[in-house]
């Protein structure tokens, strides 16, 4: 797995730092072009950057491990659990990267769209939001948005195992797209019996009220609905790279 991860930084090193330079260096125009313009453009090169750069991610992982490259990873000494792992963590830590650029970017957006007085205004109403919040629903956001993004590449990882199996093959890239859908749908119903047997056992409630969510915290009701959704969100991602791992381990090594 260390192997795995030593290479992906090798290779995709400066895509990695493309993610951030090119964003800083549109945030350059603010020095010698209207706010305006320079907004427009600063926000084009940070979404159209995080965006190529993520497709071209995905793209090469898929071709590595079940695209035209994936006869000389295949024949790598590798375990699925070393792929699945090596590439889960890969995964994770660009999504983490993305993280920091975003709040980097939004950083230098305050300092330098607002003048001195807004920009106290602002950083004071962000400090009192933060200083609202009780300790548990920090931790329960930090919490919900790191599974948030672990299911995400589960789901990744899955799909493309999945989906480039002997029944998928002869559909190309079409195999994982077809397996997303029917995850999804399988997923939104899982959640809506989730939902329905809750409010069956008169566990949560329909009114606005037992639903809304407060930056203090959560009323029993939503943090039931929410602290159940991740419950099942955890256990469908643990079986997804299980999966995934077995994929790997039997049925893609059956023909690569």
């Amino acid at each position: 797995m260390g192997k795995l991860l030593k290479y992906y930084f090798k290779r995709d090193k400066w895509i990695i730092l493309a993610m951030l330079a090119l964003p800083l260096l549109a945030s350059l125009t603010y020095f010698f072009l209207p706010k305006e313009v320079s907004l427009i453009i600063d926000s084009l090169t940070l979404g159209l950057s995080l965006t190529a750069c993520a497709f071209i991610f995905l793209i090469r992982d898929y071709k590595r491990f079940y695209g035209e490259y994936s006869s000389f990873f295949g024949a790598l000494p590798l375990k699925g659990k070393e792929i699945i792992g090596g590439r889960f963590i890969w995964f994770f830590f660009l999504g983490l990267w993305t993280c920091l650029i975003l709040l980097t970017k939004g950083l230098l957006f305050f300092v330098q769209v607002l003048n001195p007085p807004e920009l106290g205004l602002v950083y004071q109403d962000i400090y009192q939001i933060l200083a609202s919040l009780s300790p548990s629903a920090i931790l329960f956001w930090v919490l919900a948005a790191f599974i948030s993004l672990g299911a995400s590449i589960s789901l990744w990882l899955f799909v493309t195992s999945v989906g480039s199996e002997k029944f998928f093959r002869p559909l190309g890239i079409g195999g994982p797209f077809l397996v997303y859908v029917l995850i999804r749908i399988l997923w939104t119903g899982v959640l809506f019996l989730l939902g329905k047997l809750l409010l069956d056992m008169g566990l949560v409630g329909m009114s606005l009220e037992g639903s809304q969510m407060a930056f203090s915290g959560m009323d029993k009701a939503s943090l039931l609905w929410s602290g159940s959704s991740l419950f099942v969100t955890v256990l469908g991602s643990v079986a997804l790279v299980l999966r995934s791992i077995y994929s790997h381990d039997v049925k893609l090594s059956t023909y690569l």
